[in-house]
């Protein structure tokens, strides 16, 4: 975990099918485990959310919320 402490991004690459999803839900499981907060969502979501509350001009609010998580997975 320790690219959790330091801030670092950890980026799957590869085709459908190889265990890209699973791999960070292994990492997420094993954060809960260390005590350390996980957000876990899909891309299309994120988005959603993000234009969402710009529209709603609260674009500042949603980036702290999910800047509270020391680990945030974001999956296709």
């Amino acid at each position: 975990m320790r690219f959790v402490h330091e801030k670092e991004n950890v980026v799957f690459l590869g085709p459908p099918g190889v265990g890209k999803t699973h791999l960070a839900i292994g990492i997420g499981m094993k954060a809960i485990e260390n005590d350390i907060q996980v957000y876990f969502v899909s891309a299309i979501k994120l988005i959603e959310n993000l234009k969402k509350a710009y529209n709603e001009r609260s674009f500042d609010y949603k980036i702290r919320t999910y800047s509270r998580f020391p680990l945030m997975i974001v999956d296709e």
